[in-house]
């Protein structure tokens, strides 16, 4: 085997290139918020409903209420409690609520890419390589999006990078293997329910590169360490929602049963990560066999990302039905930083043999070498800026017009039923029913028990509606079409338009009148010109 299969040199000084990688994604963020201003017209927000179902949270935890989307009814709808508890630090700060958000996502999405950097080095590659990977994870369209998404995104990727790199430093043997990295893998899981199969993969290689007097006394002691940091979370929700999974998951999964693992899943999970990053995509699977050529020779090194890069991919795929990866994909937006290092490495033998070279010749080669695989990215990380800015048009044009029309029409006592939850339930007062079952549990069990007897879906849901009293109805017809198809029952009484959809299930927000309404909404108190 060549020399670079030996352990990993020592930790060296941060090169001033990593700054440049660092200017170059904060010109990517920067671009975005340029484009948000001038698409909405300064009406800035986020790009997801579902951020702002975070914000509501924290904000009742800020003020004390535990995890409650209104005062008293606790609930488990956060998939990322840890992110939710971080924002509640924040959420209290004057001004607008997304500001800190945002700000707590760009901070954490520079540090993740320090710690690609590291993770790299860890991995015992070159200065060269680990810059390569660092410049892939700052041109990823993906971490441009998800710092200012006001989503748990850059969280969970630094907590679970920081990880993978202090694992590969132990299983290098540059450091001893401690707690730090099982409590940082254990707080990913915290910051997104993927995390769990990291910390297993982590654990199980953990056990494997320990000698054979040491593999149980290290296994037990991991596994105590995760459980003291899972199980209170873990135990809180059963607790709360009856389950300790939180009510997004058999809302998102849909109940669906784990199988083989579909090809059609994996061939969209490959086609995303190829979307954003064409030759470090095609170039993972050597990466994947030059990190398993150097355990092979040295019986050390870290095979994690690697086996992220793969499982994660895999898990989404055991799931029946279409590929279920979230808006824009960002359920595997965390293997990017993998993603990066595995294709970095895939390189390793080729930048070894250009060491060869004079001084000049090799300059030139590792920067026409790093071009070739970092120009082919750049296209799609020059359209994150504009995505960003639509998908925050879009949840503008409608969740949040619909909330501001309503903040003085609407009686406090009338109840809302709506398909999106966050921005509605944190600017009115106002209690809803979920249509899509995360706040609402019982709605979902409800109409689940009632089609179990034979009644049609659609009478299950109307039953559930009249018998709380739900005055109006906040949906996409395209979505639940339902409500559009007997205007004799729902008169609809605004309609908002989505110009140039790419975040919303529908290209309409319409608002309907009940049977059972009681309280009629005010007269207008402002032009109409005046909504975002």
């Amino acid at each position: 085997m060549p020399p670079a299969a030996s352990a990993p040199p020592p930790p060296a000084r941060v090169p001033r290139a990593l700054w440049l990688a660092a200017a170059l994604l904060l010109a990517a963020i920067g671009s975005a918020l340029v484009a948000e201003a001038r698409l909405t017209g300064g009406v800035a927000g986020l790009p997801l409903d579902d951020a702002w179902i975070h914000l509501v949270l924290a904000r009742s935890l800020a003020a004390g209420g535990g995890l409650a989307f209104r005062a008293g009814e606790l609930v488990t709808a956060s998939t990322a409690p840890l992110w939710t508890a971080l924002l509640a630090l924040v959420e209290p700060l004057p001004g607008e609520p997304f500001l800190p958000a945002k700000a707590l996502g760009v901070l954490l999405t520079l540090a993740a890419l320090g710690a690609t950097w590291r993770l790299a080095r860890a991995l015992g590659l070159g200065r060269g390589l680990a810059l390569l990977a660092a410049f892939l994870f700052a041109t990823s369209d993906a971490m441009a999006w998800s710092a200012l998404s006001g989503m748990e995104v850059p969280l969970f990727v630094l907590l679970a990078t920081a990880g993978m790199a202090l694992h590969a430093e132990a299983a290098a043997g540059r450091r001893p293997p401690g707690a730090a990295e099982v409590l940082l893998f254990a707080l990913a899981a915290l910051a997104r329910p993927e995390g769990l199969l990291l910390l297993a993969l982590a654990l199980a290689e953990r056990a494997a590169l320990a000698g054979r007097r040491e593999r149980l006394r290290r296994a037990g002691g991991d596994l105590l360490l995760a459980a003291a940091v899972l199980l209170p979370v873990l135990a809180a929700y059963a607790a709360i929602g009856g389950s300790p999974l939180p009510t997004t998951f058999a809302a998102k999964v849909g109940g669906a049963a784990p199988g083989l693992p579909r090809m059609a899943t994996l061939y969209a999970a490959f086609g995303l990560l190829f979307r954003s990053h064409p030759l470090p995509a095609l170039l993972a699977a050597g990466g994947a066999v030059e990190l398993f050529a150097r355990r092979l020779s040295s019986r050390r090194g870290s095979l994690l990302p690697a086996l992220w890069l793969a499982a994660l991919p895999l898990a989404f795929a055991t799931l029946e039905g279409p590929p279920r990866f979230g808006n824009f994909g960002r359920y595997l937006f965390p293997l990017y930083p993998a993603l990066a290092v595995v294709a970095a490495a895939a390189l390793a033998r080729p930048a070894a043999a250009l060491a060869a070279l004079p001084e000049a010749r090799r300059r030139v080669a590792a920067a026409a070498l790093a071009a070739l695989i970092v120009v082919p990215s750049l296209p799609a990380f020059g359209r994150a800026g504009g995505r960003f800015a639509q998908s925050v048009a879009n949840v503008a044009a409608s969740d949040l017009a619909l909330a501001r029309e309503l903040s003085g029409r609407l009686d406090r006592r009338a109840v809302l039923a709506v398909a999106d939850i966050g921005a509605l339930g944190y600017m009115l007062p106002n209690r809803v029913v979920d249509l899509g079952f995360l706040v609402s549990p019982d709605l979902a069990a409800h109409v689940a028990g009632e089609v179990a007897r034979g009644v049609a879906r659609d009478e299950a849901l109307l039953g559930f509606l009249a018998a709380r009293g739900v005055d109006y109805v906040a949906t996409f017809p395209a979505a639940t079409p339902l409500f559009a198809r007997r205007p004799d029952l729902f008169p609809p009484l605004l309609r908002l338009p989505v110009p140039d959809n790419i975040t919303m299930v529908g290209d309409e927000l319409v608002l309907f009148a009940t049977p059972w309404t009681r309280f009629p909404l005010a007269a207008e108190t402002r032009p109409r010109s005046s909504e975002p």
